[in-house]
């Protein structure tokens, strides 16, 4: 291997370092925003008007307008009488601690669009899908697929060149041997596969499993070596309910979401609903956990 080239062992211990921080330092209340709140025994549809011009889909109910709340409302019910009257409590599912850690919050937001946070037992903020969109969600999303990428890295690394050009084609190779030049004037000399996307390597990582492929031969040493670290892996996760296919949506989806990231675009698009963010990055913390078992 080239300088540099660690082993998947070791990316897979930093990777768990990483989201050990996210699991064990950075709570939920990082996150959340304070409950905005409405007073009993005001009007209800006067805060109908107050909460959809703010773009509220729910508020918390106290008798002094002001967290900790004793319930809550949700906009859309409000119509005649006081707001106490549209008073929902409560209940064990609606509620997480403030110590919930940011790595949880995607596969608690995958079914809800909102939760109310505790602090010392009191309901005093609230944790919405949106707040997926802000500085250190997008941190956690980003820095869990990066710990990804590096992890197809080195079970990719030791592909060699011609293997590589004849699955992507000149002009991919080109390009990333136009920046492996430059980064060997600055004393960097690492693999090829380190300047390639993580679509090019997710392209790579198909085609080493294709049984009978046309672009290369199977029995090539460097794919045989690169393919028993990945089908052992493949093995894993199977078993734990990513098949390949699966697998490969996942890879294909959250690759598309580091890019907004990356680009500073909201991470939520028509084709990648806030909802279906929280599953997807869901789904990558399960994988990326699973990994860490393994190795």
């Amino acid at each position: 291997m080239s300088r540099g080239a660690n082993s998947p062992h070791d990316v897979v211990y930093s990777a768990e370092e990483f989201r050990h921080v996210f699991l064990n330092t950075i709570p939920v209340k990082a996150l959340c925003e304070r409950l905005i709140c409405v007073e009993s025994d005001m009007d209800a549809s006067e805060a109908r008007k107050l909460l959809q011009r703010r773009s509220f889909d729910v508020a918390g109910v106290s008798d002094n307008g002001k967290p900790p709340a004793k319930g809550y409302v949700k906009t859309d019910e409000l119509r005649d009488g006081n707001c106490g009257k549209y008073l929902k409590e409560f209940t064990y599912h609606d509620l997480i601690s403030d110590s919930t850690p940011v790595a949880k919050v995607f596969k608690i937001l995958q079914n809800k669009s909102y939760v109310f946070v505790l602090e010392n037992d009191e309901v005093n903020y609230i944790l919405t899908r949106s707040d997926l969109e802000k500085p250190i969600a997008r941190a956690y999303i980003f820095g869990l697929v990066s710990n990804l990428e590096s992890f197809l890295t080195t079970l990719l690394v030791d592909l060699n060149e011609e293997v590589i050009e004849k699955i992507l084609g000149n002009e991919k190779i080109k390009k990333a041997r136009k920046l492996r030049q430059q980064a060997r004037e600055e004393n960097l000399d690492l693999s090829l596969i380190y300047y390639l996307s993580l679509p090019d390597k997710i392209k790579l990582l198909k085609k080493i499993r294709a049984k009978n492929p046309k672009e290369f031969d199977r029995n090539d040493e460097s794919v045989r070596r690169a393919r028993s670290w990945v089908d052992d892996v493949m093995k894993d996760l199977r078993k734990r309910g990513f098949h390949a296919n699966k697998l490969y949506s996942i890879l294909s989806r959250v690759a598309k979401i580091r890019n907004r990231i990356a680009h500073c675009q909201p991470i939520s698009s028509e084709d990648f609903p806030l909802d279906k963010v929280a599953e997807i990055v869901s789904n990558l913390d399960d994988i990326m956990g699973i990994i860490g078992e393994v190795f």
